[in-house]
């Protein structure tokens, strides 16, 4: 099930089952497959996705112009490993620098 949303909700926890990802990240997957060319193989960690919520502007824009986030909801709770945990999240009041680096998934090209 694909849940879209018109407005933004501040996310204060995401539990076990759910996790944070770039809109543009739910398109496809390949199994098995790694995009850093000194890995061997991919570590991953196969599941079943309940429910995913995306941004409604991300499809009305063609996913082009921003909105670019998803939360998936698994079956399964997440195993950490030293390969596999959650990455930190901002605050809601945190004080931001003027100048940030942004890191992410996926390729554009």
């Amino acid at each position: 099930m694909i849940l879209q949303v018109n407005t933004y909700r501040s996310i204060t926890e995401l539990l076990d089952r759910k996790i944070l990802f770039g809109g543009k990240c739910i398109r496809g997957f390949t199994a098995h497959k790694t995009n850093d060319p000194i890995c061997e193989e991919a570590d991953v960690f196969d599941n079943t996705i309940r429910t995913v919520v995306i941004d409604n502007d991300f499809i009305r824009e063609n996913c082009t112009k921003g909105h670019d986030w998803a939360i998936i909801e698994v079956e399964q709770p997440f195993v950490f490993t030293d390969k596999v945990r959650p990455i930190c999240l901002p605050l809601k009041n945190e004080k931001l620098q003027n100048i940030l680096m942004i890191f992410g998934w996926g390729r554009q090209n």
